[in-house]
């Protein structure tokens, strides 16, 4: 963090900051931060000191003007061992010529061409759902969101398999 910077948050407990809080519930943990402290807000996961950024210009500064200054955290060392040496866990060089790879999929008109797919992907999880049935939300947002990456960055149509790579990611990211 740059010196001088002053930064406020929740004070958390010896040893662990505001682990159980953030367990709890991440999103309601975050957004409460953002409510209460602003645009920057500096909270602790056990001994790990994490900044809150809530502001496009602070986000932007971060992710852009000093990407060089920021490295990604020890966890995505973890899923290394999974992912392997991809866009998501590669630092510099390496991440900037992977990014530079798959910029021509989020273009502006690239990404208009996607609100189509979205849509259609969307109705028929909507059709497929009845009244009266109990669903798991979160599962069939993944199935959701595998089936509409699949289809606009790979032109795949993995509805038939999102259950068995849910399992598999869910597995990995465990």
């Amino acid at each position: 963090m740059a010196a001088g910077l002053q930064t406020r948050g929740p004070k958390g407990k010896p040893l662990v900051g505001s682990l159980f809080e953030f367990r709890r519930d991440p999103l309601g943990f975050l957004t409460g931060l953002a409510r209460t402290y602003g645009d920057i807000a500096h909270f602790k996961l056990g001994p790990q000191d994490v900044y809150l950024f809530n502001h496009p210009d602070h986000i932007k500064d971060v992710l852009v003007t000093r990407h060089r200054n920021f490295v990604k955290s020890r966890g995505l060392e973890l899923a290394k061992r999974f992912l392997g040496e991809g866009l998501l866990t590669s630092e510099g060089e390496l991440h900037r010529r992977q990014r530079q790879l798959v910029q021509p999929a989020f273009h502006r008109q690239r990404i208009n061409s996607y609100a189509n797919v979205m849509a259609d992907f969307g109705a028929r999880t909507r059709e497929r759902w009845q009244a009266s049935m109990t669903l798991d939300v979160a599962q069939e947002m993944m199935r959701l969101t595998l089936a509409i990456v699949a289809k606009t960055l790979f032109d795949a149509d993995v509805e038939s398999e999102a259950q068995d790579i849910r399992k598999a990611l869910t597995e990995v990211m465990q």
